[in-house]
């Protein structure tokens, strides 16, 4: 794309306000993501209102999209307002056919006939994401993860406030947030013996963030090219913003959603860098997948082996992180926290970055197959081999959105390079048939096993029309009386937090 394909979209946005139309694409996301009532100073067509999320003509990810054009493009006083359906309407259009200009582009076609993959990969992690809406289940688990006494430490160590005062603070805005487009300043949240001012000083400046800083950030990350739409946006670093609102600083979330995942899973590049983080953090995931399996599994005949070190000759090594076993099957679970890089979900031109990540991939479940084999020759002391079937599981704390029959395709052939390698037998990959789960479909998914039996489950879902599926979509489709079923995995957590669906 070049930049004139760009100007018509520029052009029209600069006859816009930009905190007038940032309340209005606030409020139509809050719409779409949790049903919320729109403002009634807002006009909305009677046939958005009434159609089903999937034909209401406008999705999440256009709208994200199109607040970061806001920030850059309007002015702070515009003839068109956006409370108006029709000028809504218009700018959204105007974005819709930028987009579909890009994708007729000969330089675009060029590069998506070589990254086709890429291309799929991408839209993925720009549009599924926003088809589940933040739950309870989602702020428990980062919870639990990082309360952890090893990783709340590092936690507090770094914050200033340790994951149950950083909880306290994110549900305190993000509720606020949920009712209001901003909040004046000073803004005071403090709880005597729980959370002081200085506190909630600290996450609002951590992070909030200028308009006028954040508008260039937003330039300097502006691409004009294939990767118009996928650009890193500085508003998901620094959910908070200021502005100057009726001529008072006030503090606006263009996107509320964008707090909660902040203060969840976005705490983990705010720690990373720690000493001693690493560890902490894939010993408290490891945790929490048990904490999972045996939450869902209670008063069954499934039975949950935690992970164990074993010799093979003078070498002392480590099981797989869970083993999860009944009557008709086993399952060697093992746990990894590893993320996809930016860089794959972003430029269609660099088919690089996911390489690396697939192979990434391909090592954890060859990881599987290698203890596997030390496990079937009986080297370890709480397993032993039996005629059941055995089901390699590799457990994702993030959704890498791993499925259709290209992508599992090439994994196979990942997979296959690396056991070759390691002079593995080949075979196993059909004996004893790997699948990848995110810890989000497992947390339903387990339960589902310990209803219906694991090799029930897994036979089918290893067959020729599932494999390519996700679990979650798998389970939904053929288990969702089970899964919805399934009661709260940790009540006693949500209740010490005050939070519920």
């Amino acid at each position: 794309m070049t930049y004139q394909l760009y100007k018509p979209l520029r052009n029209h946005l600069r006859s816009y306000s930009t905190l007038q139309s940032l309340a209005v694409i606030r409020a139509y996301i809050q719409n779409l993501q949790f049903d919320e009532p729109f403002p009634t100073d807002i006009e909305v067509n009677p046939v958005f209102l009434r159609a089903d999320n999937a034909n209401k003509g406008v999705y999440e990810w256009e709208l994200e999209l199109l607040i970061r054009e806001v920030i850059i493009n309007c002015e702070e006083v515009g003839k068109y307002d956006m409370r108006n359906y029709t000028h809504f309407a218009s700018a959204v259009n105007k974005l819709k056919q930028l987009e579909n200009s890009i994708g007729a582009s000969p330089a675009y076609r060029e590069i998506f006939k070589e990254n086709v993959l890429q291309e799929l990969f991408r839209i993925s992690h720009r549009q599924f994401h926003w088809q589940q809406k933040p739950n309870t289940d989602d702020l428990i688990r980062y919870y639990k993860i990082f309360g952890r006494t090893d990783l709340d430490a590092i936690v507090e160590s770094e914050l200033g406030m340790n994951a149950r005062q950083l909880y306290t603070l994110g549900l305190v805005l993000t509720g606020a947030y949920s009712d209001k487009f901003g909040i004046r300043y000073p803004i005071r949240i403090e709880m005597e013996g729980i959370l002081t001012q200085a506190q909630s000083d600290e996450f609002i400046r951590r992070f909030s963030i200028g308009i006028t800083e954040l508008k260039e950030k937003m330039e300097r990350a502006q691409s004009y090219d294939q990767d118009f739409a996928y650009t890193m946006n500085p508003l998901l670093l620094t959910p908070l913003v200021w502005v100057i609102l009726d001529g008072v600083k006030t503090l606006i979330a263009p996107v509320p959603t964008y707090i909660l995942k902040r203060f969840t899973e976005g705490i983990y590049y705010e720690i990373c860098n720690a000493e001693g983080f690493s560890a902490a953090f894939g010993s408290s995931f490891q945790e929490y997948v048990g904490d999972v399996l045996k939450a869902t599994t209670g008063n069954t005949d499934v039975h949950i082996s935690p992970e164990q070190n074993y010799r093979v000759g003078k070498n002392v090594k480590h099981s797989v992180d869970w083993i999860m076993e009944d009557a008709t099957a086993t399952i060697f679970i093992e746990c990894k926290t590893k993320r996809v890089r930016y860089a794959g979900k972003l430029a269609l031109s660099d088919t690089a970055s996911i390489d690396e990540d697939l192979k990434k991939m391909a090592d954890f479940i060859v990881q599987v197959y290698k203890t596997l084999t030390d496990a079937l020759q009986g080297s370890y002391a709480h397993w032993q081999p039996s005629e059941r079937p055995i089901y390699p599981m590799v457990v994702l704390l993030e959704e890498w959105y791993l499925f259709g029959d290209r992508v599992i395709a090439i994994i196979d052939r990942f997979v296959k390079d690396k056991l070759n390698e390691e002079n593995l037998d080949l075979g196993m990959v059909d004996e004893y048939p790997y699948s990848i789960c995110s810890v989000k479909d497992l947390e339903y998914t387990a339960a589902v096993l310990a209803k219906v039996g694991i090799q029930s489950y897994m036979e089918t879902k290893n067959n020729d029309e599932y494999r390519n599926w996700s679990h979650g979509s798998y389970t939904n489709s053929n288990y969702f009386k089970e899964a919805s079923a399934r009661p709260d995995l940790f009540p006693d957590t949500a209740q010490a937090l005050g939070i519920n669906d």
